[in-house]
């Protein structure tokens, strides 16, 4: 999570940066929908993931 400040409003906000794969797409997507409609949500997709990133074993 990132402090942030509106470019055109000035107001402090959050930025959340997650990398997330594309089957957790619908749900995540579906999650900003219902904690906050007017969220702004920039999606890209990802080249390469460099680092620990691995799924916690159950």
């Amino acid at each position: 999570m990132i402090d942030s400040v509106g470019g055109f409003s000035n107001e402090k906000s959050n930025v959340i940066i997650t990398v997330i794969s594309r089957y957790e797409l619908t749900e995540v997507k579906t999650l900003i929908e219902e904690i906050d409609p007017e969220a702004f949500v920039n999606i890209t997709e990802t080249l390469e993931v460099m680092g620990l990133f691995h799924r916690k074993q159950h």
